[in-house]
């Protein structure tokens, strides 16, 4: 998830994010991400 949190501030869209780490679809990542105490969203406006 480090790569993840990397993009994610690079400001890219969610779709390629989770595409980019190997994702088949943006729920599974947002999922995943989750695990980790916050959603991606919620993580770029923090």
């Amino acid at each position: 998830m480090e790569k993840a949190r990397k993009i994610l501030l690079e400001k890219f869209p969610l779709n390629d994010v989770s595409a980019e780490l190997g994702y088949k679809s943006v729920s599974h990542f947002i999922a995943a991400f989750k695990k980790y105490g916050t959603t991606p969203k919620q993580y770029i406006m923090a």
